[in-house]
């Protein structure tokens, strides 16, 4: 199931140099789902530190 989500343009922005900057380094390309797919698993892995680096 996809859902679509808004983000600020600034965080598009970033997305997109993750993006770039994971084709460069591995030579693959990799979908803006894909690689939201990666963060949110990396989130959950780290979610200890994710939750420290949070405002309150």
């Amino acid at each position: 199931m996809y859902a679509s989500i808004k983000v600020k343009g600034i965080t598009k922005h970033k997305l997109d140099v993750l993006q770039s900057k994971f084709t460069i380094s591995t030579g693959k390309k990799i979908s803006l789902q894909n690689l939201l797919d990666k963060i949110s698993d990396y989130a959950l892995l780290h979610e200890d530190e994710l939750i420290k680096k949070c405002p309150r």
